[in-house]
């Protein structure tokens, strides 16, 4: 029995990651920090699941950590 979850399936980054990224990356130049507000409710939503998911069993691809890791997100 494999117990493998999801093996067969590569997860590539979409569109709206990358938009996401660009508008965290703006975020960060106009501000100098990472801390979205949650007025700004679209950014901040996306951004709470990201940390959810980085702490979750499901876990972050590396493609997605080092997306991230350029921008500055750590």
């Amino acid at each position: 029995f494999d117990f493998t979850i999801n093996s067969h399936k590569k997860k590539t980054i979409k569109t709206p990651f990358i938009k996401s990224v660009q508008q965290l990356k703006e975020f960060y130049e106009q501000n100098g920090h990472f801390n979205i507000p949650p007025e700004n409710s679209r950014l901040y939503g996306w951004l709470r699941e990201l940390k959810r998911k980085f702490y979750s069993t499901e876990g972050l691809s590396q493609e997605v950590i080092e997306k991230l890791a350029a921008i500055g997100f750590n």
